[in-house]
């Protein structure tokens, strides 16, 4: 993983730092099993394999299957991936303690109000400093364990914006459908520069790595 953040992005790895945090992780765990439940304990088909979809979660395809990393996750029973979230150095320790959080996303972004990944670190660092101010200096972005289950795939260059996934059916989060059934999470896939991933539940993610870096 670190040889293809240098290879996707000018980015020189100070440190990764594995969090150990119980609470999340059981949160987490729990909401997975859930998922799968949900889906009658069968597997999710592949990303790569949804209608609109470009194909394959690239993190995933990065690692090599005999990777330690690759053999964690469950991409076929919960659709689970690792995915990169670029943030400000002053949310680090917050994110470590409490984990992700949807509330403190502006209801202004691209896809609403959740919590945003990409599978390219360029995307992520791109938010760990302003846009129209760029700095010097370490940066973190964090790699993720997602569960995204049974997306939805926006291929609208003018998405909705949602306060969860949408329905199945009617494809609004404000369903007034008269057996609703929603989708587990969204996925941008409009043909911009990058993909970007939305889950609108703090306990579809886990924050596991994190990824001291210099741009160079």
């Amino acid at each position: 993983m670190e040889r293809d953040l240098h290879k996707s992005c000018n980015i020189q790895v100070v440190k990764v730092e594995r969090l150990e945090n119980p609470g999340l992780w059981n949160q987490y765990n729990h909401r997975r099993e859930m998922v799968y439940h949900s889906h009658g304990y069968t597997y999710f088909r592949p990303i790569a394999k949804l209608p609109g979809s470009s194909g394959p979660v690239q993190t995933t395809e990065s690692v090599p299957r005999e990777s330690p990393l690759r053999r964690q996750i469950y991409p076929f029973k919960a659709n689970e991936h690792y995915l990169f979230h670029g943030t400000k150095e002053k949310n680090i320790q917050n994110i470590m303690n409490t984990g992700l959080d949807s509330r403190l996303t502006s209801d202004k972004a691209m896809l609403g109000q959740g919590i945003y990944f990409a599978e390219s670190p360029t995307k992520a660092d791109q938010y760990t400093d302003d846009k129209d101010q760029r700095t010097s200096g370490e940066k973190t972005m964090v790699l993720v364990r997602v569960v995204l289950g049974n997306p939805f795939i926006n291929t609208s260059s003018d998405p909705d914006k949602f306060k969860r996934p949408p329905c199945k059916w009617c494809f609004k989060d404000l369903c007034s459908c008269d057996d609703p059934s929603y989708f587990d999470s969204v996925i941008d896939d409009a043909g911009r520069n990058f993909r970007e991933f939305v889950v609108y539940d703090r306990s579809m993610c886990y924050p596991e790595y994190f990824i001291t870096y210099n741009r160079v």
